[in-house]
């Protein structure tokens, strides 16, 4: 299981009015890091 799967297993668990808030945020944050990640070691590859 990757990251995001476990996010939003763990987000579902969270009250609903937290939908838009904490949740919202931990779910793009999870999507977020690998792909920063991919993004940086493209860099390296192409050695911008």
């Amino acid at each position: 299981m990757n990251l995001a799967e476990m996010c939003y297993r763990l987000t579902a668990t969270f009250p609903r009015a937290e939908l838009y808030g904490m949740t919202g945020q931990m779910r793009r944050a999870a999507v977020s890091v690998p792909a920063t990640i991919a993004r940086g070691y493209g860099r390296e590859k192409r050695g911008a």
